[in-house]
């Protein structure tokens, strides 16, 4: 998850203020009779963005523009929101009644907030077209809907597969490859379906170990050895012939034929490489007789993500006692729930465990309980800016966890204003309001943990709005743009996260419009205008290839 690092800017704008007659100056004589709302229609999709205009029609027969001088009310702001300018936030489906009043008359209008329909669907990594049989990874499905809004749907899509040997798993978007040979992959949402086609090669190597050395060897004795390779479908081969192997301490052990062959007392490793992949172990020339292996850590609980080492200690016939956890044969009873490595268990999935222990004939046997994910860290989508009074902000609390997931947390989220915002939650977002000027702050806690972002609310006015596309040494990536508002008393401020993002042909090229990760490009295809909304100001940015 990324925060939008604070821009700095230098701009000169040359501004020129027109200023039109006040609405009530038709005529001395005339009376104002009935006010109009006129819209650009009646029924938008949910997430749309609308400048309604208000007129007054006056005795003599004139009609004035009076938006700005009516007070302007919404029937049921959980449908449609719409603030003293006249811009109406269209934020949940139903129909509600806008009204406009001045003078003791009002006009109203009704709008149909319809939801967004899916328009196009984009499977995700785009340059993925061949993996080795066995797993791969995830695909990310993502929709853009008919309000330029686009968000991703892998969880809510029906995947299937086309071809002999494909299977969707119970993770959408997961698949195992059991055969090698063309396939497609296919995900359908919103009465639309993508498709991905998929070469199947050959079973790629993802680890190499080297087994069998976890006896104690006396000088002059040998040990045999293997090399094992894993691949991609779940197989594993012994590939010692074809491995290059090495000791590194030559004076203390040196190879023969797959086997190790002990020359004088001391530590030794030994190493092999296949494919690009590289193993070592380590190996104990002693004339001593081992007695036992023990530990101080039978038993741990390990919360998923999160890893743990054993300590293994071997005693020897002399009394004495040696550290062997990276001379030992290590396993674990699934390596899906946790694996080990060297004593090192790292866990995965919730579940129970065995880890198995094995040097010098000796063996011990530990339990590994792998916990659910912990929450280690939230954050606030809500740039640390400024709000304008009567501005409406809608922002996102994420957890990350220890397992790397990154989830949005906000309708589990306790949320904490100040004085001068209001707070208040949305679905999976929250919306924050600039109430009166001066100091801020908004305020997130979930499982014990707290973050929270300093906010201004100013009286100041939007005078203009930029969108950059910052290069690579100003901090900036090439998948995204940022926006920058000049505001009356000659600040100019980042507000990326308080916009509204949109493509004029996101066929060509899609724009996040999410908290979190607005002004977000996919990979542009073809020329498309993007626009950036703060309030009743809107900016374009013209892309090509």
């Amino acid at each position: 998850m990324k925060t939008s690092s604070l821009l700095t800017a230098a701009f000169a704008v040359a501004l020129s203020a027109c200023l039109g007659a006040p609405a009530n100056t038709s005529s001395a004589q005339a009376t104002l009779q009935l006010i109009e709302i006129a819209t650009p229609g009646q029924r938008f999709s949910v997430n749309a963005t609308l400048q309604l205009e208000a007129y007054g029609v006056y005795s003599d027969g004139k009609k004035v523009k009076c938006t700005d001088e009516v007070t302007w009310s919404s029937s049921d702001e959980a449908i449609i929101a719409i603030d003293q300018t006249g811009v109406a936030r269209l934020v949940g489906a139903g129909q509600a009644r806008i009204t406009a009043a001045m003078e003791g008359h009002q006009g109203g209008v009704s709008i149909v907030a319809s939801p967004a329909v899916t328009r196009s669907l984009e499977l995700f990594p785009t340059d993925f077209f061949e993996a080795p049989r066995g797993l791969m990874p995830q695909l990310h499905l993502f929709a853009t809907f008919s309000d330029g809004t686009r968000r991703e749907v892998t969880d809510e899509a029906r995947w299937s597969a086309s071809g002999v040997g494909a299977w969707p798993l119970g993770e959408p978007g997961h698949y195992r490859l059991d055969s090698q040979g063309d396939i497609t992959l296919i995900a359908r949402f919103g009465g639309l379906e993508a498709r991905k086609d998929v070469r199947v090669l050959p079973p790629a190597v993802t680890a190499l170990r080297i087994d069998r050395l976890d006896g104690v060897i006396r000088p002059g004795q040998s040990l045999p050895l293997a090399v094992v390779a894993s691949y991609t479908d779940g197989s594993s081969r012994d590939v010692t012939a074809d491995a290059q192997l090495l000791s590194l301490d030559g004076h203390i052990a040196g190879l023969s034929a797959g086997q190790i062959i002990a020359i004088a007392p001391g530590r030794a490793r030994v190493v092999a490489q296949y494919e690009g992949f590289t193993a070592s172990r380590a190996v104990l020339v002693t004339a001593r007789v081992l007695v036992s292996l023990s530990s101080a850590l039978p038993h741990a609980d390990v919360p998923a993500g999160r890893s743990v080492s054993f300590p293994l200690l071997a005693t020897f016939d002399d009394g004495s006692a040696l550290e062997v956890s990276d001379l030992a044969v290590w396993s674990s009873t699934s390596s899906e729930v946790a694996d080990v490595t060297q004593g090192t268990v790292a866990a995965h999935q919730q579940g129970e465990v065995e880890i198995s222990a094995s040097y010098g004939g000796e063996h011990l046997v530990f339990t590994v309980s792998v916990q659910a994910p912990i929450l280690e860290g939230i954050e606030l989508t809500l740039p640390a800016s400024r709000l304008l009074e009567g501005q409406l902000a809608s922002f996102a609390v994420y957890g990350r966890f220890s397992d790397g997931a990154v989830l949005n947390l906000t309708p589990v989220a306790v949320l904490r204003n100040s004085p001068f915002v209001n707070v208040n939650v949305s679905s999976d977002y929250a919306i924050v309001e600039g109430v009166t000027a001066g100091p801020a702050s908004v305020e997130a806690e979930v499982g014990g943990l707290i973050t929270s972002v300093q906010l201004t609310v100013s009286d100041a006015q939007l005078e203009k709005l930029f969108i950059v596309r910052p290069s690579s040494d100003q901090g900036g990536l090439a998948n995204e743009l940022r926006a920058v508002a000049q505001y009356s008393d000659g600040a100019f401020l980042d507000v990326t996260e308080l916009c509204h993002w949109r493509s004029s042909d996101p066929q060509m090229v899609q724009v996040e419009s999410v908290p979190g990760w607005r002004g977000h490009l996919s990979p542009v295809k073809g020329a498309a205008e993007i626009s950036a909304q703060m309030l009743s100001l809107t900016e374009t940015f013209s892309l090509s290839p």
